[in-house]
């Protein structure tokens, strides 16, 4: 999978942008707040659907504009090629301000939800921030395994959309509930119990997999990433008991857990229970990365784990993904930082930012084509 052409109108720094990327490495050169990461933000938007960075659709903007364009045409290598368009307008009727419409096109055809981009351009994306997945909270690690999950499996975004919808409207009757002095008259509760559960149980079953599966290519990347001097072990915590892994054993449990915090739940007003409290636990030997890691093991952990998801991915799809490298050499001593370029850029196209080309070992700089990104121009050198 290769992308042939990226066109950014009015997005972020970017009044117009039409570039035609290298198959291979592309290394963007330049200073801070030039545009190179909004190149691979763009990326990232036309594979997840979302930004990386950004918490509202307003901040993609360039300031003054009121409309917005990212397109890109992908080559693929086991399917047909594609053309890819997210599109923000202003709204047609009154709405809040800094309020836009997201239009998303595939191959030209506008689609009803922003999520149908998930599975068609395979992305993975190192960004500096990584290393809060293994020494931040754990909404963190619930973000990087529901992120990767999407573009592995719709079903799985499906099951989660859903999971979080009646969330969200159990936690509303839970309030209701609270403020009426933790009296449920009708067991009202009971209707919404059901479908989290439901929904729930297929979450947490999909994420065993998924983090069993990760664990086993993560660990393999550590040791190449280490030199065999460290073990890596990637576990799935999840808040609702297993009960031999199948989907109805979660579901009994889960039912039970629920019942068992109803009386914690109807005075606190939120829901107790379930995956959306999950977390992933790290070690190192048989330390807890996130407690005795050393801010650099921390970041080899980070590493191994976008490296074990680009593995996943590529074997799903059959097709290699394309990978976004935000700043991230210039954190790596020079060893680590060439066992990474082997790891994660052989043989696929990659977009790697960076202030200088000093810490890119020499054959990599012979192969990749080499861009100056000043003042959202794009310029090849040489």
């Amino acid at each position: 999978m290769q992308v042939t052409r990226l066109r950014l109108t009015n997005f972020r720094n970017y009044a117009s942008l039409d570039f035609a990327p290298s198959p291979g490495a592309n290394l963007l050169i330049g200073g801070n707040a030039q545009g190179k990461t909004n190149i691979l933000e763009a990326l990232s938007i036309l594979s997840t659907s979302r930004s990386p960075r950004a918490g509202r659709d307003a901040e993609l903007m360039r300031f003054g504009e009121d409309t917005m364009h990212i397109a890109t045409e992908v080559h693929c290598e086991n399917a047909n090629d594609l053309t890819l368009d997210v599109i923000l307008t202003p709204p047609e009727q009154p709405a809040p301000p800094a309020s836009f419409v997201k239009t998303v096109r595939i191959n030209t055809v506008k689609h009803p939800r922003a999520v149908d981009l998930l599975g068609q351009l395979q992305t993975v994306g190192f960004w500096p921030d990584d290393v809060e997945v293994v020494r931040g909270e754990p909404s963190g690690r619930r973000r990087f395994t529901n992120t990767a999950l999407c573009q592995l499996s719709p079903q799985y975004c499906f099951h989660l959309a859903q999971y979080r919808r009646v969330l969200e409207q159990r936690n509303r009757l839970l309030k209701i509930i609270r403020q009426r002095g933790g009296h449920d008259s009708g067991n009202s509760l009971s209707a919404w119990d059901e479908q989290l559960v439901s929904y729930g149980a297929r979450v947490i079953d999909r994420r065993i997999r998924f983090v069993a599966d990760l664990n086993e290519r993560a660990r393999d990347v550590h040791g190449s990433l280490t030199d065999g001097t460290e073990r890596l072990c990637v576990e799935y915590r999840p808040n609702v008991p297993l009960d031999g892994g199948t989907v109805e054993g979660i579901q009994a449990n889960f039912q039970e857990r629920l019942i068992a915090v109803r009386s914690d739940e109807y005075v606190r007003g939120i829901t107790l229970a379930g995956p959306h409290r999950d977390d992933l636990t790290f070690t190192l030997g048989e330390a807890d990365a996130r407690t005795y890691g050393s801010l650099g093991q921390q970041r080899s952990v980070a590493l191994s784990l976008r490296v074990a998801e680009l593995r996943l991915m590529e074997e799903e799809a059959g097709e290699p993904c394309v990978v976004l490298m935000d700043e991230i050499l210039a954190e790596l001593d020079d060893d680590r930082a060439r066992r990474l370029v082997d790891l994660a850029m052989a043989g696929r196209q990659s977009f790697i930012t960076s202030t200088h080309t000093r810490r890119f070992p020499h054959a990599f700089l012979q192969d990749a084509a080499v861009w100056t990104v000043e003042d959202a121009t794009v310029e090849a050198c040489g």
